[in-house]
């Protein structure tokens, strides 16, 4: 085989590998099913709940963080930042933290609330879910972590 056939086999051998690419990226896309009604979501170990009181690995951890917000988030520079909260203030020896909230979150609206209209957050929410998590019959793997150690403050 001569050098300019060698390079037109190269260059049909490229083509063939770039097309086949390209079907490849184009049948993962479905226009019919992307206009914001389904979330495609890949996890290699699956997700085994979206409960964040069971999230114990990073394969519930991540989505689970994607659907429920947290007190505080740890920004890019892994500074604490506000997020259901908007301050917090600690006590001198470091045992008591206490949580200011943000007065602009709101539950979406579901059946679940009254009416159908989501309410706004309160601390008896948060106090709820740290509860949940601490309870002996729910089984969170997180539990230790809180054992009495929540209590709620209503302003």
């Amino acid at each position: 085989m001569n050098v300019k056939s060698k390079y037109w086999l190269l260059v049909a051998v490229c083509r063939l590998l770039v097309a086949g690419c390209w079907l490849l990226v184009a049948g993962c896309y479905n226009k019919k099913n992307s206009e914001g009604t389904i979330f495609h979501y890949n996890e290699f170990n699956g997700i085994a709940s979206l409960d964040p009181v069971f999230a114990k690995s990073q394969s519930v951890m991540w989505p689970s963080h994607q659907l429920f917000n947290t007190l505080v988030e740890i920004d890019d520079s892994l500074h604490i930042v506000p997020s259901l909260a908007k301050s917090w203030d600690i006590s001198a020896d470091r045992a008591v933290f206490i949580f200011h909230l943000r007065t602009d979150v709101f539950f979406h609206d579901d059946a679940a609330f009254a009416g159908g209209k989501g309410r706004k957050l309160t601390a008896k929410d948060v106090e709820y879910s740290f509860s949940r998590i601490i309870d002996k019959q729910v089984a969170s793997p997180g539990a230790w972590i809180f054992n009495r150690k929540v209590d709620t403050l209503q302003p």
